[in-house]
């Protein structure tokens, strides 16, 4: 009897331990991410009323410490602490979730107009007019690589809300 008891006892005690860190692992120590439709606000306690401590843009990488029982979330974001709606904040950036190519096909055309560029000057001494011809198609190329290289940065400067 008291064996059947204690087992009954055991796997209560392993079912409410396992629900605990559930619940624990889903929620603490973890960065998640902005997503309400404007400004997320930051506040000094886990309720509505609390002060306000920042604004969080969408998209914004915070990291929890905790989550109550209400869904408020004790995080921080830069040199901010605060509590905000955990139903607000996400495991994973949607602007991260989408991958960008590391190379496009114009990037790799004119990659490759470039070795061909430079084998071309190769050819010809340093002082010659097909030299610097040469020099000038490889400015070109290398300037429309600078080009390309800067819309991803302003690309993925948009998708991430700077």
């Amino acid at each position: 009897m008291k064996a059947k008891r204690f087992i009954v006892v055991l796997f209560f005690l392993v079912l409410f331990v396992g629900e605990v860190s559930q619940v624990e692992a889903s929620s603490v120590g973890q960065n998640k991410y902005v997503t309400s439709k404007g400004d997320l606000i930051l506040r000094v306690e886990p309720n509505s009323k609390g002060a306000k401590v920042t604004m969080l843009k969408k998209g914004s990488k915070v990291f929890v410490y905790s989550t109550d029982k209400n869904g408020w979330s004790h995080i921080k974001q830069g040199n901010y602490r605060g509590y905000t709606k955990d139903s607000y904040l996400v495991a994973k950036s949607s602007s991260t979730a989408k991958k960008i190519p590391k190379s496009t096909l114009a990037e790799k055309e004119l990659k490759n107009a470039l070795i061909e560029i430079r084998a071309k000057q190769k050819k010809y001494p340093t002082y010659s007019q097909e030299y610097r011809d040469a020099l000038n198609e490889e400015n070109k190329i290398i300037q429309k690589l600078i080009d390309l290289n800067n819309q991803k940065i302003k690309e993925l400067e948009k998708s991430i809300g700077r």
